[in-house]
């Protein structure tokens, strides 16, 4: 199953018009943003051909990140509001949820509210299973990468916390049997895509156990949308390889593109 959401940015002046037509809206940093929902293509052939799309959640939720099947049950994490009117920048409105589907993603429903930050609101999470660990990576406000972890029923996660490293949003990649990547765009000077390896998980004083890498340098190449930049994802390759894409700026012009580049470890 391939996972999409779908938002879109629209001018403080339409926004009176498009909640007519029933979409939600968040405002936030001055934008207001039209959240439509979590949808599902499903394809049954391998890739080869996909259904139509389906919404599985309110309008309120938006996705970004991996899912997890476990024994045929279908889990991915979401993030949303409770009200969908309110202010984002007034308050600390958005949560992160757990949504399980036990009947081929046919439906969902919301099984775990993460605990929230105190302080600031948190975005974009992704889920990726270690062991008998189910790891939260979460995209701070603040620009920093935020971790939670449960056990394998998906339940009681542990209170987002600060991991020092800022980045997002947050990819999981796994390289080999005690190996895995956590890459994310570093979204201010020099502005490129970074990693950094982890063994167990376990992210207490992470970055003074594994350094951050530089997988992709120079990403602004010009000034358009400064901060738009990153959205890492990675494929493994044959032996200690891995083909790494991201999204960037293109040369001269005003609008951005996909790259990729290969990672040897």
């Amino acid at each position: 199953s391939l996972f999409t959401f779908k938002w879109r940015a629209f001018p403080l002046s339409e926004t009176e018009y498009m909640s007519k037509l029933g979409y939600n809206f968040i405002e936030h940093r001055g934008v207001n943003w039209a959240v439509e929902g979590i949808f599902i293509y499903k394809s049954m052939d391998g890739g080869k051909s996909f259904t139509e799309k389906y919404r599985v959640t309110e309008k309120n939720f938006a996705i970004r990140g991996q899912i997890i099947i476990v024994r045929e049950n279908i889990y991915f994490a979401g993030y949303g509001v409770e009200n969908p009117r309110v202010s984002v920048k007034n308050g600390l409105t958005v949560n992160i949820y757990i949504f399980e589907s036990k009947d081929n993603a046919a439906s969902f429903k919301i099984i775990e509210r993460l605990k929230s930050s105190d302080k600031i609101n948190l975005y974009e999470p992704t889920l990726f299973l270690r062991n008998n660990i189910v790891d939260c990576y979460i995209r701070g406000e603040d620009g920093f990468i935020y971790y939670s972890s449960s056990k394998i029923n998906f339940k009681g996660f542990s209170a987002p916390a600060n991991t020092g490293i800022y980045g997002y949003p947050v990819n999981v990649m796994k390289l080999s049997k005690d190996n895995n990547l956590i890459a994310y765009g570093y979204r201010k000077p020099p502005f490129e895509i970074r990693g950094v390896f982890s063994d167990n998980g376990n992210t207490s004083n992470i970055l003074e156990k594994s350094p951050e890498i530089s997988i992709a340098k120079n990403c602004m190449i010009n000034n358009f949308n400064p901060s738009d930049m990153g959205y890492p994802a990675g494929i493994r390759l044959s032996g200690s390889r891995s083909k790494i894409f991201y999204y960037a700026p293109v040369k001269n012009k005003n609008a951005v593109g996909i790259y990729s580049v290969t990672l040897d470890y």
